[in-house]
């Protein structure tokens, strides 16, 4: 599930779009410049998704011994989660849709893990959850030691530190997969704003690990990526995310 998700954010990176689960794919225009916004064709978007769908599914079929009709429910119901992912995330872009509006990625995620258990036998079930647990565990792994050694050689941490932060770091990841909304109460619905809330709860964990001056270029950092973020989902002109496509 950790996997899909980061799957549809790069999705909409591949088609010209922002990360954070972040913008939509546009359409194909007749001009150059339509031609630059829109990313590749929609048959390759499609390819791009039927192998992963497919990647996923070879998975999932050798841990869970799915039937044929219950592997065809899950790629079913991957395939339209990834496709109403990528029309909310388009609705978003042209100011169709408001994020209150849309679900968020841990609402959109908490739907498609319903619909694929709703098909399993309670056995199955149960090993789907233990199979996903395993994989948000090394998927947090592998985002805190990203993050961790994007920021170390700026901040300067000792070994203890880089250890304390990675726990922390491993802590708040493993919670942002979490499908359970009681783990989420608190996380605006805004993709910026929930950007803010995370990095304000790492350094809160951080207190008393990093010095103040390296607190203060912590903030810096995160404040950059959330810059970045920002710009692609409000990109100059956009008016708050009310883009609209370029004309033909």
């Amino acid at each position: 599930m950790a996997e899909l998700r980061g799957r549809l954010s790069g999705l909409t990176r591949q088609t010209g779009a922002s990360a954070n689960a972040g913008e939509p794919v546009q359409a194909n225009r007749p001009n150059q410049r339509g031609r630059a916004a829109a990313g590749p064709p929609a048959g390759r978007q499609d390819t791009l998704m039927r192998g992963y769908v497919d990647s996923r599914l070879n998975l999932v079929r050798e841990r869970l011994n799915l039937s044929p009709e219950q592997e065809e429910a899950v790629r079913t119901a991957m395939n339209e989660a990834l496709q109403s992912g990528l029309e909310n995330l388009r609705r978003l872009r042209y100011g169709e849709a408001t994020f209150d509006d849309v679900p968020t990625l841990q609402e959109w995620s908490k739907a498609l893990e319903d619909q694929i258990l709703a098909g399993l036998t309670p056995e199955q079930q149960a090993a789907y959850k233990q199979h996903q647990q395993a994989e948000n565990q090394g998927n947090a792994r592998m985002a805190a030691n990203t993050e961790l050694l994007l920021i170390q050689g700026s901040l300067g941490l000792s070994p203890e530190q880089q250890d304390a932060m990675f726990s922390v770091l491993y802590d708040q990841a493993l919670r942002g997969m979490d499908t359970d909304p009681q783990a989420h109460l608190g996380r605006p619905r805004d993709p910026v704003a929930a950007i803010e809330w995370e990095a304000a709860q790492k350094r809160q964990a951080l207190q008393g690990v990093l010095t103040p001056a390296q607190m203060a270029n912590y903030e810096r950092l995160q404040n950059s990526y959330r810059d970045l973020v920002g710009r692609f989902l409000r990109p100059p002109g956009a008016g708050g995310g009310n883009a609209r496509p370029p004309s033909p």
